[in-house]
């Protein structure tokens, strides 16, 4: 049953008018928030103290990113995934994509609590398309060998990573099926099993997009084209929605003092191929005050920022 309790609040903190805002995480040492442009090809750093927002832009188009040591961070191009620096800007390719990087490029991504990076594609031909597959594996990076481990066969849309707070489930969504799945999750070996389908979120436009946990156990997932979040129980249940002034959430993480502070990326692209005129919040990021804190920020691992030699 959904809760009966009003709307939180909803602030559009910085009217970026992203083409497609996504990746948004959480710095507790520099207290902001970091999030990428996907199409733009651009690493943002947004402080909401300030308001203040600067970028980085990446040689190809960006899926996600994962922080790292201070000043470090793993990003997911269409080439590969890659160590940034951002102070220095020092690109380095860490490993090259187990697919045609003309048909796909590396989507959503995220890091468990023992700092591995989890990504997964998104079909994105840019040669005329043939009959080669549609879908390809989620991934992981191993931090020893820095090679990337397929998982879950056959994903079109990689969306929606997360762990339970025990790190015993994790979630993944296919925004294409527009579904979100559970899986049990050993957290010493990587190893997912039990598939199962959590939830069926239809939606005109898109369905589950970018996901959280918060520190009760509650998924949240952003509706691609639902113009709102929906706070999913263990069970798969809808216990509550938050109704956002954009129709293209994407994807949503916790932050602030308390990690009480939901922001939200969203995407004008839908809109902007559309002809129709842009509201000043489309592409926005937005925050509220979630009915729970959310789970501390999972760095990437040190070992992605050895040299090759100390590995």
């Amino acid at each position: 049953m959904k809760n009966a309790d009003p709307d939180p609040a909803v602030n559009c903190v910085l009217p970026a008018q992203a083409m497609n805002g996504e990746s948004p995480c959480w710095d507790p040492r520099e207290k902001c928030l970091y999030w990428v442009d996907v199409p733009e090809g651009m690493v943002h750093r947004f402080d909401p103290g300030t308001g203040q927002d600067i970028h980085w832009r990446m040689p190809t188009k960006i899926g996600s990113l994962a922080l790292g040591p201070p000043g470090k961070m793993i990003v997911a191009l269409r080439t590969g995934v890659y160590r940034f620096a951002h102070e220095s800007g020092s690109l380095e390719l860490l490993a090259p994509p187990p697919f045609n990087p003309r048909q796909f490029f590396l989507n959503d991504g995220k890091c468990d609590r023992e700092g591995r990076f989890w990504v997964g594609p998104m079909f994105d031909p840019l040669d005329p398309v043939s009959a080669g597959p549609r879908t390809a594996p989620l991934l992981y990076l191993d931090p020893d060998s820095w090679r990337l481990r397929p998982v879950i066969g056959h994903v079109s849309v990689s969306n929606g990573l997360g762990w339970s707070p025990d790190a015993r489930l994790m979630y993944h969504a296919d925004t294409e099926k527009k579904a979100v799945f559970a899986f049990d999750f050993d957290p010493a070996t990587a190893t997912l099993t039990n598939e199962r389908t959590l939830a069926v979120i239809p939606s005109p436009d898109g369905g589950p997009d970018g996901g959280m946990v918060d520190a009760e156990g509650f998924y949240w997932a952003a509706i691609f084209g639902g113009g709102r979040l929906v706070r999913l129980d263990p069970e798969g249940r809808i216990e509550r929605e938050v109704h956002l002034p954009t129709k293209y959430p994407t994807m949503c993480a916790f932050g602030g003092e308390d990690l009480q502070t939901a922001f939200v990326t969203s995407s004008s692209k839908l809109i902007r191929s559309s002809g129709k005129p842009l509201a000043e919040t489309d592409g926005g990021i937005f925050s509220f005050r979630a009915p729970a804190p959310g789970l501390p920020t999972s760095f990437a691992s040190e070992k992605y920022f050895r040299t090759a030699e100390a590995r």
